[in-house]
């Protein structure tokens, strides 16, 4: 699940432990830094998970991210009134 910051100078991953990690890029000459780990996400790469489906995603300061984690279900109701 990678995803590149917004200023094309970071990449950023989930590992399989699902420590989320950064390595910075360096474009113009295709140089890698070496990766640091950020911190644990709580998400776990499985042979059986959609590739295709982002996990998570970089903020425009590539300093927060937002996750995407199951909840419990619930019987609350949402009501959501949208204007025309």
């Amino acid at each position: 699940m990678p995803q590149w910051g917004r200023d094309g100078q970071q990449l950023f991953y989930v590992a399989p432990d699902g420590t989320l990690i950064a390595v910075a890029v360096n474009p113009d000459a295709a140089e890698f830094g070496n990766p640091d780990k950020l911190f644990e996400t709580g998400l776990h790469l499985h042979s059986y998970s959609s590739s295709w489906m982002n996990q998570y995603g970089v903020g425009m300061d590539g300093q927060r991210f937002l996750f995407n984690y199951p909840v419990e279900a619930s019987s609350e109701v949402i009501t959501a009134v949208i204007r025309r």
